[in-house]
């Protein structure tokens, strides 16, 4: 009885502190996000010159808070999406705890499928964006990258 009585006084104080502990972590990604996008650029475009399926949404953010709904889906039409899954990678132990302590039962099949259409609806608007060019933000630029640089320096790349 001690054990049990020990074991839930402990569990207790650990609900107590999630709150501030799930503070820290959002303020460390944001910051890390902030000093991301500020300080250095997208590390795929970085790498090999070319946009990734996320180009464009930390501008797209910045434009919805300015206001500017209609420069923030020309940043990144799928912005809302990669947000909402972003944001659920990181909840997902927190909603998925929640929703059994209601006595639901949790299908990861259907979690799996929703996760995967979302992510083919931002993998099709990115080829899509790659294809047309119609925004500065899918600019290829390969003689840009540090892979094709890597390369020319050592020859393997024509000019």
């Amino acid at each position: 009885m001690k054990k049990n009585g020990k074991h839930m006084w402990k569990r207790k104080e650990k609900e107590k502190r999630r709150p501030v502990y799930l503070v820290w972590v959002h303020l460390v990604i944001g910051a890390a996000l902030l000093l991301l996008a500020v300080v250095w650029q997208c590390p795929v475009r970085l790498l090999f010159g070319v946009p990734c399926p996320g180009c464009g949404t930390t501008r797209a953010c910045i434009a919805l808070l300015s206001m500017d709904v209609r420069a923030a889906f020309g940043y990144q039409p799928v912005f809302p999406l990669i947000l909402i899954l972003f944001l659920y990678g990181i909840h997902r132990n927190i909603i998925r705890r929640k929703w059994m302590e209601k006595g639901r039962r949790w299908k990861g099949s259907l979690e799996t499928a929703l996760v995967l259409a979302a992510g083919g609806v931002v993998l099709a608007v990115y080829v899509a964006r790659l294809l047309l060019q119609t925004s500065p933000v899918m600019e290829i630029a390969l003689e840009e990258g540090l892979v094709y640089q890597a390369m020319e320096l050592a020859g393997i790349a024509g000019r």
